[in-house]
């Protein structure tokens, strides 16, 4: 495959027939190992919401220098994969904004919750460890660390989405990739297993 493939049509991803109609599933399977002018590319077509105000840009990530890029308008959330875009979603958020969303615009973020928790798998990527959150949170905010462990806790039972932290930015960008990857690799280990029955 050469590198003027890597358009929005290039990569397929199968899907788990076992939850799909095989109608829907792609042919084209990648293997994670492709080379690009031999450089290791990402295995499948990352969704970017059109909404997303300060997207994640996926550049040299190892060990993926290239990653594939296509924005849409997603259901809920800031990224998903292309063919899953109605399995998986991750929302990212910064330090402010997941403060503010907990806190101010609680209710809007809740109803966020109920729309993640209808997918196979669903998170929200920080963009900072705990401890900065709750630092932030005392230095420029009146919350408290037990209300913002509270709604982390029961949250995270009721609905079922995962809170992910990181370090900066670009741990939260590490993390949505690998989250991405893993989700993706555990489907085409189930699409391979349902085939060789």
């Amino acid at each position: 495959m050469s590198s003027n493939e890597l358009d929005e049509g290039a990569f397929g991803i199968g899907q788990n027939p076992r939850l799909y109609d095989q109608s829907e599933c792609w042919d084209y399977e990648l293997d994670p190992s492709e080379m690009i002018d031999g450089v290791r590319i990402f295995p499948a077509t990352v969704i970017v919401d059109t909404r997303e105000q300060t997207p994640f840009h996926f550049l040299n990530i190892d060990p993926w220098p290239i990653v594939p890029v296509s924005h849409a308008t997603l259901k809920t959330g800031d990224y998903s994969m292309r063919g899953y875009e109605s399995r998986l979603t991750i929302e990212r958020k910064s330090i402010g904004d997941f403060l503010g969303s907990i806190s101010a615009d609680r209710d809007r973020f809740e109803r966020e919750f109920e729309r993640m928790a209808e997918m196979e798998f669903a998170a929200v990527v920080i963009e900072g460890e705990l401890s900065e959150v709750l630092q932030h949170a005392r230095d420029n905010t009146n919350m408290k660390t037990k209300s913002i462990m509270g709604t982390l806790d029961s949250w995270r039972i009721r609905y079922g989405v995962h809170w992910v932290f990181g370090m900066g930015r670009r741990g939260a960008e590490r993390n949505t990739l690998t989250l991405l990857y893993h989700f993706w690799k555990i489907q085409q280990e189930d699409f391979k297993a349902l085939k060789a029955r």
